[in-house]
């Protein structure tokens, strides 16, 4: 989470500011619900796993995409943790 501040010495003070217009905070509210399910996947997630999470973000624009996405991901952590 960002939240503007400002530093004096050692004292910090949050900075308020007006609220995000509706459609910058619906983007942001889209990414942080990726983000926040994109850690929360496991170290070797399964590719339907990594699929619905790539749904969450807003470039991945339909399902298609979001499947095939997934299994090229699941295959790089496939054969990275193979290697180790």
């Amino acid at each position: 989470v960002e939240i503007p501040c400002r530093v004096q010495g050692a004292q910090v003070s949050q900075i308020d500011v007006p609220p995000l217009p509706p459609s910058p905070y619906r983007l942001m509210t889209r990414l942080v619900r990726f983000e926040s399910s994109a850690v929360k996947l496991t170290e070797q997630p399964e590719p339907y796993d990594i699929a619905a999470v790539l749904r969450l973000h807003p470039r991945v624009v339909d399902d298609n995409i979001a499947e095939r996405l997934s299994i090229k991901l699941w295959k790089y952590v496939f054969e990275r943790s193979a290697a180790h």
